[in-house]
C-alpha cells in the first residue's frame, strides 16, 4: 500500500484557492484506488512577494481547515 498527497494552490488577485487530494493505493501498480480524501478552502491573498512566505500562508490556511 502507498499513499499520495497532491496540494494545489492558485493565487488570483485577492483570493488564494487551495485544494488537497489524498489517494491510497492497495497495490504498487498505481491502478487500484482504495480511498480518496479531498478538501479545499480559500484564504485572502495578501500579495506576498516572497514565495516561501506565500507557501507558508497556503499550508497554514489548509491546515486550519483540517
Amino acid at each position: 500500500m502507498y499513499r499520495v498527497a497532491i496540494i494545489r494552490a492558485y493565487d488570483a488577485l485577492t483570493t488564494v484557492a487551495i485544494m488537497a487530494k489524498v489517494t491510497t493505493y492497495d497495490e504498487m501498480d498505481g491502478q487500484t484506488e482504495t480511498s480518496v480524501f479531498t478538501t479545499g478552502t480559500t484564504i485572502t491573498g495578501t500579495g506576498e512577494p516572497d514565495s516561501e512566505e506565500w507557501l507558508r500562508d497556503v499550508l497554514v490556511g489548509l491546515l486550519e481547515t483540517l
